[in-house]
C-alpha cells in the first residue's frame, strides 16, 4: 500500500513536466502543419514602433551617476497580400533588432490572418526550450519510473 502512495505522488510530481512536453510538441506540430498549408510572400513594413527598455543607472568616473536608456528594437506594422490579392495589416509580436523595409511572411491559405513573420509563429523558439524541460521533468522520469516498477514486479 505504501508503494502505491509513493508511486501516486511521484506520478503527480511528473505531471507538470509531461504537460509542458505535450504543449511544446503540439506547438511544434502546429507550426509544421501551418507551413504545409501556407504560401510565402513579402510583407511591407509600414510603421515601426520603437521598443525601449527601462533606464539603467551606471556609476561613472569619480562617483558620478548617469542614466542610460537601452534601445530594444522595433515592433513592425506589416502589410502583406493574401492569396486572393486582399492586403492585410498585422502588428508583429516579435521585436526586430534591425531596421527593415521588407520581411518574409508565410500566410495560411485558408485563414489569411494566420501568419508567420520572419520565422516567428505564435510562440517563437520558446517551444523548443519548453520541449526540452518538459522531457527532462516529464516523460523521461516517467519512463524510468515505469521501468523501475516493472523490474520490481518481475
Amino acid at each position: 500500500m505504501e508503494s502505491v502512495i509513493v508511486t501516486f505522488f511521484i506520478g503527480l510530481a511528473l505531471t507538470p513536466g509531461t504537460l509542458f512536453f505535450y504543449w511544446a510538441l503540439k506547438d511544434i506540430l502546429d507550426e509544421l502543419n501551418f507551413k504545409d498549408n501556407a504560401f510565402r510572400t513579402m510583407g511591407t513594413v509600414v510603421h515601426k514602433t520603437p521598443v525601449k527598455y527601462g533606464s539603467e543607472e551606471y556609476m561613472g568616473q569619480a562617483g558620478v551617476k548617469y542614466t542610460a536608456e537601452t534601445f530594444g528594437g522595433y515592433f513592425f506594422t506589416i502589410e502583406y497580400p493574401a492569396a486572393d490579392g486582399t492586403v492585410y495589416s498585422y502588428r508583429s509580436r516579435k521585436v526586430f533588432d534591425q531596421n527593415k523595409e521588407w520581411v518574409d511572411v508565410w500566410v495560411n491559405k485558408d485563414d489569411p490572418t494566420d501568419i508567420m513573420v520572419d520565422g516567428f509563429y505564435k510562440v517563437g523558439n520558446s517551444k523548443y526550450y519548453q520541449l526540452i524541460m518538459g522531457a527532462i521533468f516529464g516523460p523521461i522520469p516517467l519512463l524510468l519510473l515505469l521501468g523501475s516498477i516493472l523490474a520490481n514486479l518481475m
